[in-house]
């Protein structure tokens, strides 16, 4: 079940945001469905998961809310027109707004994860000092726009900025004032460039 979840999810990282919420959509149509001609004696309840973690993880929480009620309410309805008597009617209900909350909170704990590993990834392909992204993400840019540049035959441009003595002045003026250079020189050159460059800080030592 894992490698399905893995599955799913990496090629729904390369899917637009509204493909992936109609294949969420469709999912919970389909499962309905098999709900529907299987009857309530067999379950497909894990199976609904897939659909909410795909729109916590790959779109947004208020979809996945949408897709963990509509979940619900497919589950909901295979049950009822099935013919699953209960000695209760509240009963029904009940397990329905029970499997709504163990969605809700499958999403809301996807979400979070998420966002935490959105996070980790930004600071491991940026510097702290500058904001600028570091020399590990640099290559790994450099490698696909390279990659880019040869199938397209278009070509591609790399400037390299050194700063003369830059070891002087951290000898001289300390490193905060070598610091705030570094700083100032990334976002001067942020600011004169396009939206589609990068800007990455190569050095890290007292000579860069």
């Amino acid at each position: 079940m894992n490698r399905i979840y893995s599955g799913i999810a990496a090629t729904a990282t390369r899917m637009p945001r509204y493909l992936v919420f109609s294949a969420c959509l469709a999912m919970i149509f389909v499962l309905g469905l098999i709900d529907f001609y299987t009857g309530y004696e067999i379950s497909f309840s894990i199976f609904y998961l897939i659909p909410v973690i795909l729109a916590s993880w790959r779109i947004n929480m208020p979809a996945a809310a949408l897709i963990s009620v509509l979940s619900a309410a497919s589950w909901y309805w295979a049950d009822f027109t099935t013919g699953h008597n209960y000695s209760h009617p509240a009963i029904a209900v009940w397990n329905a707004l029970m499997r709504l909350m163990v969605f809700l909170l499958v999403a809301f704990i996807i979400n979070k994860l998420n966002n935490l590993f959105e996070k980790e990834k930004e600071l491991s392909r940026t510097d702290a000092l500058t904001g600028s992204f570091n020399r590990k993400y640099l290559y790994e840019v450099l490698a696909r726009e390279i990659e880019t540049s040869k199938r397209r035959k278009s070509p591609l441009a790399l400037s390299y900025i050194d700063i003369d003595n830059f070891k002087t002045v951290n000898d001289t003026l300390g490193h905060r004032a070598g610091d705030r250079i570094l700083v100032e020189l990334v976002e001067t050159v942020k600011k004169n460039i396009r939206t589609i460059d990068s800007v990455a800080r190569v050095g890290g030592g007292t000579n860069s």
